[in-house]
């Protein structure tokens, strides 16, 4: 006669959406990445080459981790029991934070990794992202002092140049 083992119950399946996708198939978290993206990448669709595979490769080796994806559910503050000698009452837990956390990770850990460009090509365009991010930035503090030059009657030329300096970076999206 056969014996069967066992085996704990199956945990109930997360009913708040963010823990089910968290929790669930990766392929849903890619869906939501290039559903994330769609404003840059309309098509919803990336294309991954050989050359990728070996920059990811390298990167990593010089990097010396091992990579994983982590999808983690952001937690909630925890509870705090308070501390009457310093006036500080008790608060109840927090509940989970409104969103998932999708990034590669070092193995076994929550250790970000950050790439390291090996290559003339990729540091050049990781530079030309960083001045267009950068750009973006301080564009709404440009338009507000070229409309006050234009409200007062009195223009900068530095900021007419560094006006312009800002639109060529921004034109070479």
């Amino acid at each position: 006669m056969a014996t069967r083992k066992a085996t704990a119950p199956a945990a109930p399946a997360p009913t708040d959406p963010l823990d089910a996708l968290a929790q669930g198939d990766p392929r849903e978290v890619i869906t939501m990445l290039l559903w994330k993206n769609r404003h840059h990448n309309p098509e919803l669709t990336e294309l991954i080459t050989l050359e990728d595979l070996e920059k990811f490769t390298a990167c990593v080796d010089y990097l010396k981790v091992k990579p994983e994806v982590m999808i983690m559910r952001a937690p909630g503050a925890p509870a705090f029991p308070g501390n009457a000698a310093k006036g500080l009452p008790p608060q109840s837990a927090g509940p989970p934070r409104p969103f998932v956390v999708v990034s590669i990770v070092e193995r076994g850990t929550q250790n970000a990794i950050r790439p390291v460009e090996n290559n003339e090509d990729d540091h050049r365009k990781a530079t030309a992202t960083a001045q267009r991010r950068a750009a973006r930035d301080s564009a709404p503090g440009m338009a507000a002092a070229l409309q006050a030059g234009v409200q007062t009657g009195t223009y900068s030329t530095d900021t007419m140049l560094e006006a312009a300096r800002l639109l060529m970076v921004l034109a070479s999206s």
